[in-house]
């Protein structure tokens, strides 16, 4: 089975957290149980991710949803680079999101590059979920 076969599928969020390089920062944006799932087939894929805290008003709710699409290929056995389509964020579309995975039988942990955030300013850190197969 490629890496990419492994990929295929229907995936539901167990965790999301941001991590410092350094190690001495972490936080949870979407809470302690995200809400969300990611699913891969045919070379497309969907995520939508939120919080159980989902704020009513339009700009809090920006800070608690991220949803994008697009066509994905798979390098190296474990990059995944997404060219987004659609996004909830406009500024993703037509860019390449990037995420290192593994997926170990019914697990699959994707992590963003180390980047500067909003989050920990001054400070490399990268985003980390882990999900389970539906």
């Amino acid at each position: 089975m490629t890496a990419s076969d492994a990929l295929q599928g229907w995936w539901k969020i167990v965790s999301f957290h941001v991590e410092t390089q350094d190690g001495e920062g972490r936080m949870s944006p979407y809470g302690d149980a995200p809400l969300g799932s990611v699913v891969f087939a045919g070379g497309r894929m969907s995520a939508i991710l939120s919080s159980h805290e989902t704020s009513e008003q339009e700009p809090g709710r920006f800070k608690t949803t991220m949803a994008y699409a697009g066509a994905y290929r798979v390098e190296d056995g474990r990059k995944l680079t997404v060219t987004v389509e659609a996004a909830l964020f406009p500024a993703w579309i037509g860019t390449e999101q990037v995420r290192l995975f593994e997926v170990e039988g019914d697990a699959l942990t994707l992590m963003s590059d180390w980047q500067e955030t909003p989050m920990f300013v001054g400070r490399p850190a990268r985003s980390v979920m882990a999900w389970r197969r539906v």
